[in-house]
């Protein structure tokens, strides 16, 4: 790399450290110092010690999730019904183990971070009533990040990544529902259109043949019968003869 490039990425560096010490860690009329900690959690909890989570956005807006230990979560407000369980699981163990990427302290001017009025506040409860508090301003000039403090301390301001905050931010905008069911989509019959079957028949019948008519000649011999005839003799005449 020649002397020109390595000038040219020096200046670079020195603006890019610049912006950040001007734009975030003193921003505004308030100073902040930056911590040397990398990552400094923001909270280091149980995620199944966590009973209860309400998000409450500036105008007034909030939803209120609650479940008993080892049970499915349940929606309090603004509707009392089941959640998508699985979507809500997933947020409260990124909560419960919330990081940030920078920490300020000593800073002077909340409002400068827009810690005053707030965008929105988490309020987490955990077993035994124990509450803890996330309260979300501004984002910083590059947009990444926003500015936050918890449990009520005033120091240090947390800059906390823009993905973690919009998840909670979206509980109100896009509340837990549950899912809707996919219906099931029947496979559609396939219908096989076969070539057409020539078939040729043999048809035998049978006809029972007329009964044969027979002539029986017969022939009798009939005895000859021989006529003998009778001879009757002439009446004679008796009596007195007639007086004359």
């Amino acid at each position: 790399m020649n002397r020109r490039n390595t000038l040219i990425l020096l200046v670079i560096l020195a603006a890019l450290a610049t912006y950040t010490y001007f734009g975030e860690i003193q921003k505004g009329t308030g100073q902040g110092t930056e911590t040397p900690s990398s990552q400094p959690a923001v909270f280091n909890l149980s995620d199944q010690d966590v009973l209860g989570l309400k998000v409450t956005t500036a105008d007034g807006k909030s939803v209120e999730l609650k479940r008993e230990a080892g049970k499915p979560w349940t929606m309090v407000s603004p509707a009392s019904q089941g959640v998508d369980d699985t979507r809500v699981n997933s947020l409260v163990v990124e909560l419960a183990q919330l990081k940030a990427s920078r920490a300020l302290t000593q800073t002077s001017n909340l409002a400068e971070y827009g810690l005053i009025t707030s965008t929105f506040t988490a309020n987490i409860t955990l077993t035994g009533g124990v509450t803890h508090t996330l309260l979300v301003g501004e984002t910083n000039p590059s947009g990444n990040s926003y500015y936050a403090l918890a449990d009520g301390k005033q120091d240090p301001v947390y800059l906390i990544y823009s993905n973690n905050i919009d998840e909670l931010q979206r509980l109100v905008t896009q509340p837990p529902y549950p899912p809707t069911p996919t219906p099931t989509t029947l496979p559609s019959p396939t219908i096989e259109i076969l070539p057409p079957i020539t078939a040729t028949a043999t048809l035998t019948v049978s006809v029972p043949a007329p009964p044969s008519t027979a002539t029986t000649t017969v022939t009798a011999t009939v005895p000859a019968i021989e006529v003998v005839p009778t001879l009757v003799p002439a009446a004679t005449a008796t009596g007195t003869p007639a007086s004359k």
